[in-house]
């Protein structure tokens, strides 16, 4: 609701004020509430067997992933000093709270490419709570490891060596420790998928029914607002979108999915369409799927810009593996990103392990032919690659006699 009225001009900082302290308050509540869920929970377990080392184990994984998530909470809480933050996701929301509207300077190119996310960490600014918008994202990442820890896999092993081939990534680090719009709208992309492939694909629930509905409107929700937050989602959380539809007709509730996904996009979607078209021009659909709409002195020399940025020199997909120097250690996704070597056992599988890995492999192969051939684009697929792994491990399982 914030998002719409900063487009309105009508979002001064007391009525942002007043939102923050309401969502501290609804925090702390449901803080207590998790905390008392997780005494009670195996949320990480005690035991893990690395595998290839027979019977040998590693006690205390708990305790190491502890570290590493803690380890990474505390780093989302300290000062911003991202450039890329301080140079529009910060300011844009500045410019929010001063000025009570969304700004719209067509010169400012990197302001342009703000969205939903910057109208969050102006709530966490208008109480002074600077690291609010690094919060979020490492409470997406949280959300991330929910989806593979209490996903459904069986062997609790695999689980703890996605978690740890995840959290290995080194290009986790800058983007924990930033409030720019990136983890929380991988963790909302990525839960719309594991719904659609878990719940809206399974044959043993009703043809027909509300539960079905109500998943998809969800997933249309959470593919929608992570678009809204950063445009690159858009390509994520329209393969998802599309493939939730696509099973929704399959099922006989096309109509239904129809009418409420055009209800999500017209609540969602199309207000910052229309704020863009009005502001920058174009046609509307320019509004929707490019970065910089309108024709605006250099508009297409800043689009061509971000289309070819490269963090190191290496080729591609060198550079998704090794870093350029030490100065570049943190935009690498490391030996991780080995994984989609194995997106072929995946897609040979059955169920859900096909589908995230096709969506993984469709997902990369886009990115690297449209998009920018940085390592933070692709720890998205990572992420569907690793679920894909996890759902083939555990029908392979099933599978084996007795």
């Amino acid at each position: 609701a914030c998002y719409p009225l900063a487009l309105l001009g009508v979002f001064p900082r007391e009525i942002a004020r007043w939102a923050a302290l309401t969502l501290v308050l609804l925090g702390i509540w449901q803080g207590l509430i998790w905390l008392s869920r997780f005494r009670r929970s195996n949320f990480l377990p005690a035991r893990w067997t690395l595998i290839g080392w027979g019977r040998r184990s590693v006690r205390g994984s708990s305790l190491v992933m502890a570290l590493l998530v803690g380890g990474l909470g505390l780093l989302a809480l300290a000062p911003i000093t991202d450039a890329d933050s301080l140079a529009y996701h910060v300011s844009v929301a500045l410019r929010v709270l001063n000025t009570g509207a969304f700004p719209s300077n067509p010169e400012w190119f990197q302001g342009r490419l703000a969205g939903a996310g910057e109208v969050l960490i102006a709530l966490g600014l208008s109480i002074g709570a600077e690291q609010f918008g690094s919060l979020l994202q490492f409470l997406g990442l949280v959300g991330i490891i929910g989806v593979v820890r209490h996903g459904g896999w069986t062997d609790q092993n695999q689980q703890m060596l996605a978690l740890l081939a995840l959290l290995s990534c080194p290009v986790l680090i800058p983007h924990v420790a930033s409030p720019k719009p990136f983890l929380l709208p991988i963790a909302m992309t990525t839960t719309a998928l594991y719904l659609t492939t878990t719940f809206l694909n399974r044959g043993d629930q009703p043809a027909k029914g509300d539960l079905h509905i109500k998943i998809y409107i969800l997933v249309c929700l959470l593919v929608m607002t992570a678009s809204t937050n950063k445009l690159n989602f858009l390509l994520s959380g329209g393969l998802v979108g599309l493939m939730a539809f696509g099973i929704m007709w399959r099922q006989g509730l096309g109509w239904a999915a129809t009418g409420w996904g055009l209800a999500a996009f017209g609540l969602i979607m199309l207000p910052p369409a229309l704020w863009k078209n009005a502001h920058y021009g174009g046609a509307l659909w320019e509004a929707i799927a490019t970065p910089v709409p309108g024709e605006w002195p250099g508009s297409q020399a800043f689009h061509a810009y971000l289309l070819g940025y490269r963090d190191s020199s290496w080729p591609f997909p060198v550079s998704l593996v090794v870093p350029e120097g030490l100065g570049t250690l943190t935009t690498v996704l490391g030996l991780a990103s080995l994984v989609f070597i194995l997106i072929p056992c995946a897609i040979r599988g059955t169920g859900p392990s096909r589908m995230f890995a096709s969506m993984a492999l469709v997902l990369a192969l886009v990115a690297s032919f449209l998009g920018q051939k940085t390592s933070r684009f692709y720890l998205e697929p990572l992420t569907w690659t690793l679920l894909a792994l996890l759902a083939w491990a555990t029908t392979q399982k099933r599978q084996l006699p007795g």
